[in-house]
């Protein structure tokens, strides 16, 4: 695992940005989903699978759309920091 995780959780969504309109999602691949939730398997244990893939995407929409702002220079409106909190605060570990 990366360093930065949540780069890593951002970076699964890859897209050949070369053109060619490649794209391939991580998080549904089951080899890299094992390896990236291994350190915190214990904490979700007795959650199901799709459940942990559908709040993996949902928290990396909430980083991408955070981070795209950030990187154009434009303020992180409060919606997006509420959003990013509350995929936090329903997370089985803190």
């Amino acid at each position: 695992m990366a360093d930065a995780p949540w780069l890593e959780l951002l970076n699964s969504d890859w897209h050949d940005y070369r053109g060619s309109g490649l794209r391939r999602d991580l998080v549904d691949d089951r080899v890299w989903l094992e390896r990236f939730v291994g350190p915190w398997a214990p904490a979700l244990e007795g959650i199901a699978e799709g459940d942990v893939r559908g709040a993996l995407k949902k928290l990396r929409r909430v980083i991408r759309a955070i981070v795209d702002r950030i990187a154009a220079r434009r303020s992180v409106p409060p919606r997006l920091w509420a959003a990013l909190n509350a995929v936090l605060a329903g997370s089985p570990f803190v």
